[in-house]
This record gives C-alpha cells, sequence and structure tokens, in this order.
C-alpha cells in the first residue's frame, strides 16, 4: 500500500487534503456498496479443512489476503487468467480467492467500492486535482486510481527537497541506509534518552517540549512520533503540563453491541472461555456499575468464580445466573438471550448500543434451531470492528503523528518516543497464503503484483528514512526500558541503524533528577527503593486478619496460601490483599487446569467402596473425563486442543490404571474421597482437602493427595524435612473443627492415620506415619517430613501476627532449590517481590 498518502489539492484555495474513501464517494457520487461478507462456505478451496479447525483465524487470513489480491487488479474486478500460470499450490490457493470473489458478484469493501466506480466514471462533483508524489510502494489499484484523476482534473507538482542541515542531523537523513558511510560524532543535534517506561516518557517527551518552547520555538515547531500505545500517555503528560497538542485522535469508537452479543455466546456455547466470561461482565451494557464489572472480570481471570457476585441483587444477579451453565437447546438458549436483553443497563448513553444489541438478538433468537449450530451463531455475530475518529489537526500545537505513518507535517524539532522494542522499522509478518517465490511466479504469468516481505520490510525501511527527515534542527530519541506493563523492551533495530552513520549513545534518565529539562509542572518522583538494610519492614498490625468473612470473622488459611507464606512473605500478603497480578490470557491447559480434571477424574473412578476393576476404569474413563474437561476447562473441547486433550487422555488413564494398582496390591477399601479438613493449629484456623482416604489390608488407615509431579523430587523434599502440606493435614486432624457433613466419619477414631502423596506422573506413593511394610511397593519416609517447614512457618505466622515483614534475600531461590528440594514459585509470584531482595548477610 502507499507509503504517502493520495493527497488531492482544491483548485481555488490550493489546501491540500488527504483523499479519503468518504471524499471520493462524495465526489464521485458513489452508490451504497452492497454488503460485504466472505461466503466462505459456499465454495471448495484448498482452505476449507483449515475453516472447519478454526474458523475466526482462516476467516481473518482469507480476507487479508482477497482485499491483497483486489488491490493487485487494474480495475478491482476479478478479471484474471490464470493460463500462464504452472499448476502449483500458488495457483490453486489464487485460484481459490478468484471464484470467492466471483461468488461475492458486485460486492467490494466499504473503502474500495468507491474506488472502483471512480475507475469507471467520468464525472465528478468536485474536480479532485492530484498531488503527483511518486510513491514506489503504491498497489496497481493505488497507482491507477492516480492516474485515471491526473487524466480527469490534472495533477499539481511535488518539490521532494533533499535534507540539508550540515550536521550530525543532515548526515543521518542523508546516509541512513547508503553503503560504506563514515560515522560520524554526534555535534548534539541527535539525542537519545533512556527512560524507566512509556508513562515516564511522556512526561519527559512534555518536559522537552516546555524546554523548546522556553527556548524560543513555536508549540508547531515541534513533533513527536509514537507508537498508539504512548499516544494516550502523550496526550496526558502534555495536558498537565499545559502545552498544546495537535493530531490526537480521541479514543475508537467500538462495536459495543456486537461486542456484548459475540461474548455471550461465547459463554452460552460449548467452549465457555474465560475471557470472554471476563470482557462481558466488563462491558458497559451490563446491569452493573463498572467498578463492579471490573471486578467480576479480575476475579473470573483469576479463577475466582463467587467472589463480588454473592452481593449483586435485582437484573444484575437474574443476569449473573442466567450466563452460568451454558445453553444445550434452542429452548434454553433464547431464554438466556432474552433475560440479557431484559436486564441490560438504562444508563442514557448506553441505551443506542442496548436497543442495537437487542435488534441482534431477535436476528440470532431466528436463526435458531437443534441442534444448536454454534459456528453459523458466532459468525453471524461477529461484532464491527473498531473505528477511529479522524484526528483534530490545527496549525497551532505540537503535532503528534503515529509511528506507522509518514509525517503529516515537517517540523524543527522531533521527539521520537517508543523508540525500543520492534518500534522503528516494525517487524514485517508472515504471510499465510504465498511465499516469496510463488508471488515472483505469480507477477511473472499473470501481472498481479502482490507484495511480498523483501518488499513489505523495505516499505518499513523506506517510512523509518522520511519519519527522520521531517525534522530541520534536531531529533531526540526516547528510548524505554519497560512498556506500561513493566515487561523489559530490547533495544530497537533502528538504534542499530542510526549509530551505523552518527555515535548514538543513550544517555540513562531513570533517576528524575538527572533530567536535563526538568520543569515545574513535572512533578518529582523518588525512584530509588528505601529498603531497611537487614530487610525487616514493621507496620504494626496483624496480617492474619486480612481476609475477613462478611461477619468479621477472620478466614482460614489453606496449605497452599502458608506456602506462599514460608517462601515470602511479602507474596503471601500481597495475595491476602488481593494485590496480585491477574494477567487477561487467552485458556490454556496450565499444570492447575490438568490437576483438577485429574483430580476430578479420579474421584469418580474410585468411589467409596472396594476398588473396582481394570475394565472398569477403561469402560467409564472417556465419559468421566468429558465431564471434568467441561467443568474445569471446556474450551479443551475445541477440535484445536485435540493433541493436548489427546496427550491429558493417556497421561491420566495411565496413572489410574497404575493407581488402581496399587491399590489391589495393598487390599485397600476407599473410605471417602474429596474429605474437607477443618482445625485449629498453630495458633490459626486451617482448612484443605483430602483427596482420598483408605484402609490398607493390615487395618491401618492412609489419608491421601494426589500430586501431578514425580516422585523423586518429592522424595527428596520430605526427606529433608521441608514438605509442608502432609504436616499440615496431620495438624487439622489433631484439632478437627467439626461440621455436619465433613466426612471425618470416615476416619476410625482408634486409629492414627498415615498421610502419602500418589505421584501421577510416575505412579509413586510415598507415605509417612505406617508401620512397616516390607512386601509393600509404596515407599516409606521414616524421617519427620515437615520438622524444617513447620519451624519456619511457626516463625513466619509469628512475624507476620506482630505486622512484621521479613524481606526475601537474593540468594532465598537458591536455598530453596539446594537445600528445601522445591522450587519457590511464590518469589516469581510479583515483580514486587524481586524489586524488594535484599543481599544474603556477610
Amino acid at each position: 500500500m502507499r507509503l504517502f498518502p493520495l493527497t488531492t489539492i482544491h483548485p481555488r484555495t490550493g489546501t491540500s487534503r488527504p483523499l479519503t474513501a468518504s471524499l471520493l464517494a462524495e465526489a464521485c457520487l458513489a452508490p451504497r456498496t452492497p454488503e460485504w461478507r466472505l461466503p466462505l462456505e459456499a465454495i471448495e478451496a484448498p482452505w476449507s479443512a483449515s475453516l472447519a479447525v478454526a474458523p475466526a483465524e482462516t476467516t481473518a487470513a482469507v480476507e487479508y489476503a482477497l482485499r491483497r489480491l483486489m488491490m493487485a487488479t487494474t480495475k478491482l474486478r476479478p478479471e484474471v487468467d490464470l493460463a500462464a500460470l504452472a499448476p502449483s499450490r500458488a495457483r490453486s490457493h489464487l485460484q481459490g480467492l478468484l471464484d470467492l470473489w466471483r461468488s461475492m458478484g458486485e460486492a467490494l469493501p466499504e473503502e474500495l467500492w468507491p474506488v472502483r466506480h471512480a475507475l469507471e466514471v467520468d464525472r465528478f462533483l468536485e474536480p479532485l486535482p492530484v498531488l503527483d508524489r511518486p510513491d514506489p510502494h503504491a498497489t496497481t489499484v493505488e497507482r491507477m486510481l492516480m492516474q485515471r484523476l491526473a487524466e480527469l482534473h490534472g495533477s499539481v507538482p511535488f518539490d521532494d527537497a533533499v535534507p540539508a542541515h550540515p550536521g550530525s542531523l543532515g548526515h543521518l537523513q542523508r546516509n541512513l541506509f547508503a553503503a560504506g558511510v563514515d560515522r560520524r560524532e554526534n555535534d548534539g543535534t541527535l539525542t537519545f534518552y533512556g527512560v524507566r517506561d512509556t508513562v515516564e516518557q511522556a512526561d519527559f517527551a512534555a518536559a522537552q517540549a516546555q524546554a523548546l518552547i522556553e527556548a524560543g520555538a513555536a508549540p508547531q515547531d515541534i513533533a513527536v512520533l509514537a507508537t498508539p500505545a504512548g499516544m494516550k500517555h502523550l496526550a496526558r503528560a502534555f495536558d498537565e503540563a499545559g502545552v498544546p497538542l495537535t493530531g490526537y485522535a480521541e479514543p475508537a469508537i467500538r462495536d459495543l453491541a456486537g461486542e456484548a452479543l459475540l461474548h455471550a455466546l461465547l459463554v452460552l456455547g460449548p467452549l465457555q472461555p474465560g475471557m470472554a466470561r471476563a470482557s462481558l461482565y466488563a462491558s458497559p451494557l451490563m446491569p452493573w456499575d463498572a467498578a463492579t464489572g471490573n471486578l467480576l472480570a479480575r476475579e473470573i481471570m483469576g479463577g475466582n468464580w463467587r467472589g463480588a457476585a454473592a452481593g449483586l441483587t435485582g437484573n444484575a444477579a437474574k443476569l449473573h445466573q442466567a450466563l452460568r451453565g451454558g445453553a444445550q437447546s434452542v429452548a434454553q438458549l433464547c431464554f438466556k438471550l432474552d433475560v440479557l436483553a431484559e436486564c441490560l443497563t438504562n444508563a442514557a448513553a448506553m441505551r443506542s448500543y442496548a436497543a442495537s444489541l437487542r435488534a441482534r438478538i431477535r436476528t440470532i433468537k431466528a436463526l435458531t434451531a437443534d441442534p444448536l449450530d454454534w459456528d453459523t451463531l458466532l459468525r453471524t455475530a461477529t461484532c464491527g470492528a473498531a473505528t477511529l475518529p479522524d484526528p483534530s489537526r490545527m496549525v497551532e500545537g505540537v503535532a503528534l503523528m503515529p509511528a506507522d505513518q509518514v509525517p503529516w507535517r515537517n517540523c524543527r524539532h522531533l521527539i521520537v518516543a517508543d523508540f525500543a522494542g520492534n518500534n522503528y522499522p516494525s517487524p514485517v509478518t508472515n504471510d499465510p497464503f504465498f511465499l516469496d517465490s510463488e508471488l515472483t511466479a505469480i507477477v511473472d504469468a499473470t501481472g498481479l503484483a502482490m507484495p511480498g516481505r523483501a518488499q513489505q520490510l523495505k516499505r518499513t525501511l523506506d517510512l523509518f528514512r522520511h519519519q527522520l527527515a521531517a525534522a530541520s534542527e534536531s531529533i531526540t530519541f526516547l528510548c524505554p526500558y519497560r512498556d506500561g506493563r513493566g515487561t523489559r523492551l530490547q533495544p530497537t533495530t533502528g538504534l542499530s541503524l542510526v549509530a551505523r552513520t552518527v555515535a548514538a549513545d543513550v544517555i540513562d534518565l531513570r533517576d528524575t533528577t538527572r533530567w536535563p529539562c526538568a520543569h515545574r509542572q513535572i512533578a518529582r518522583r523518588n525512584t530509588g527503593l528505601a529498603i531497611p538494610d537487614k530487610g525487616v519492614l514493621t507496620l504494626n498490625r496483624d496480617f492474619l486478619a486480612l481476609r475477613r468473612d462478611d461477619d468479621g470473622g477472620v478466614l482460614p488459611q489453606t496449605p497452599s496460601r502458608l506456602e506462599k507464606l514460608l517462601v515470602s512473605p511479602l507474596a503471601w500478603i500481597i495475595a491476602e490483599a488481593g494485590a496480585q497480578d491477574t494477567p487477561w490470557a487467552p485458556d490454556g491447559p496450565d499444570v492447575l487446569i490438568k490437576g483438577n480434571i485429574a483430580h476430578q477424574v479420579l474421584e469418580h473412578l474410585f468411589p467409596v467402596g472396594p476398588v473396582c476393576t481394570a475394565d472398569a476404569i477403561t469402560d467409564s474413563f472417556d465419559w468421566h473425563l468429558e465431564a471434568a474437561i467441561r467443568n474445569h476447562a471446556p474450551f479443551l473441547l475445541a477440535a484445536s486442543w485435540r493433541l493436548e486433550r489427546d496427550t491429558l487422555r493417556r497421561d491420566i488413564l495411565r496413572a489410574a490404571l497404575h493407581w488402581r494398582e496399587r491399590l489391589a496390591e495393598e487390599g485397600a477399601e476407599i473410605l471417602g474421597t474429596e474429605i474437607r479438613l477443618h482445625g485449629e493449629a498453630h495458633g490459626i484456623t486451617l482448612h484443605g482437602k483430602v483427596d482420598c482416604i483408605l484402609r490398607l489390608a493390615d487395618g491401618q488407615v492412609l489419608i491421601v493427595d494426589h500430586k501431578s509431579s514425580g516422585t523423586r523430587a518429592r522424595r527428596d523434599r520430605m526427606n529433608t524435612g521441608w514438605d509442608l502440606q502432609l504436616g499440615l493435614y496431620r495438624a487439622m486432624l489433631e484439632r478437627p473443627i467439626r461440621s455436619e457433613g465433613d466426612g471425618l466419619e470416615a476416619i476410625p477414631q482408634d486409629v492414627a492415620p498415615g498421610v502419602a502423596y500418589h505421584l501421577l506422573r510416575d505412579g509413586g506413593v510415598l507415605h509417612h506415619g505406617l508401620t512397616s511394610r516390607e512386601s509393600s511397593r509404596m515407599e516409606g519416609i521414616e524421617t519427620d517430613i515437615s520438622a524444617e517447614a513447620i519451624a519456619m512457618l511457626t516463625r513466619r505466622l509469628a512475624e507476620v501476627g506482630a505486622g512484621t515483614i521479613h524481606l526475601n534475600k537474593t540468594g532465598d531461590e537458591e536455598f530453596f532449590r539446594k537445600e528445601a528440594k522445591f522450587t519457590a514459585y511464590a518469589l516469581n509470584d510479583s515483580p514486587i517481590v524481586a524489586a524488594f531482595l535484599v543481599g544474603n548477610p556477610q
């Protein structure tokens, strides 16, 4: 596509305007465009199999390829002769795209419809003389449109001046990609600053602009080049600093009704992705305020399905309940969609979106039929793309320019923001349809010139060169070390390109007191972390009482929470306060999900009573596995997850058969499964869940916890006395807090039970507390498996109860790995923990 926007020059005033689709449509009286929809199911094409597996991704790839093919034609019509193209993969894909295009009749994307009309008519409402600026990256259609407008309305020559600055700036602009160029010293016209992150970058850019204005520059002499992610921060910083900014576009206008319907159907469908549910809860169309919606969404992404939902009332509670459990029939789906339509917000600003959503719901209901065709429903409910309003551009003010476009005006002083990571130049994407060699064969045989990776790379490099050429006196490069989420950014390729011609030493300004352009409106921040020398924080409050129930009582701790406390008191307090990071990420089969599925399958394969036969396990296994997947990870039922689902089936079935073999060897009887424990120990209340209680052939009782790990690592941890979970189970059983139906009656009162881990990875069983069992294949651990862990936990509980936090030391990770024989995952829970590490005592 064009590097420089096609520009028309008003014949009377000489004013230049970008030739947008709407301006072209008005000038040539283009009729209304037919509906643009890809009938991918109607034709047989090379991508048909992919469409069945990944419809959304395949549709996006096909649409991108079809648009690129359209832009390579001369008339925006599928009049292409493939006779000279040899039978090949490239030909079959190109033929499929042409067949798809022909099946759509006159339909075109909305922005291309007026282009074709302009190519085919001779009369316009107003003349559109074009700026004759050569563009080697223009597509065939863009060149034909420019040629057509020039023939009908004339053209205005363009004067492309060569940068004439005599110093480092001009040397860079003239020789950025020159071969064998001499590298010069920097005379100060180019400066490179490293800042903490994109937020601090915006504050520095505003301060830099203030300094330039105070030195005599006008606001319109300054421009800032930024990525979309950085523009919002820049708008905020310039507003706070009182520096006028022009060229900033308001936030994109989203299709809120389409988003809500799509997310609702995903939530009610068979896969029920967590991110779709969280996005629906956060929608402004829901019958709760934004704070509640964000809290519900955050809890869903954190794995909490109850939490704030318990406090909902009225329409909010009604809708939340309707969105649970999915829909298995047309009647159920229609009922739940009616509840959604009934319970939408009444906010005035959302009324038009709510009305649109109700209309779309009626359309979806009309398409439903048993059995539910979810693919068709989801394709019908596809939401529209967000539309960006045109930016407001004025003469006065610092110009804000997108990093993916040629600057819309020149300037004296250019500030290049976001000069890090994959920016300047942006990376070239892979082509899912054609190899570069295939694109060469296509253009040789048909004349269709579609840009490949080499052409795309050349365009991004040319864009970078023209962006730097916009400045006439100075360029300031701002290199953030981290993005807005705290992720470390690597140096950009552009820095290496610049350093070929001019010395490009980056000045580290993470300490804001070193800013060369600090100004009174920029708040000073102390970026140093005041960490006590001994790593002890005293806050004089009982941190064990942070979490409370609705009645004000202190909530009990769990073994997993206390293991976090054992490793890192700071990570534990962050979790107790609900301040842990909750990233939004697509559903995936992580360790927790796999463990939950395995636990449910084993619970139902081995109910209370005698041990079942191997045939009974294999006969009922698939049914129990599917039920567990539907309960914990319905996304795994999708065809795209088949490999992971088959691997999970193999692993759990093997573990179940091994477990049955061990139970049969021991003559075991299952006394209970999923028994909830509640008790007092170490001055606090605890609760947990026992996976299985067994009575062995000799009458001994064993409490078993299933673990997804292997035997070796768990054995090492138990032998060193650092196992915490089984020690806490024994403590809860010594002082239980009984409740009706807790299942503890399954444990005989006159028998001291042993404790054990069943390791699913290799089928091993490690036990402690049983009498000698010489013929057993279960391995006994004779040492006190929890002595060291309980001793440290006791100290930790006393410290946090008194309001004291011992920060982690730099050697803690190595200590837990080498001495305690386990991986201290809590040290990586939050970047805050790593930020407050203290040195080991000498």
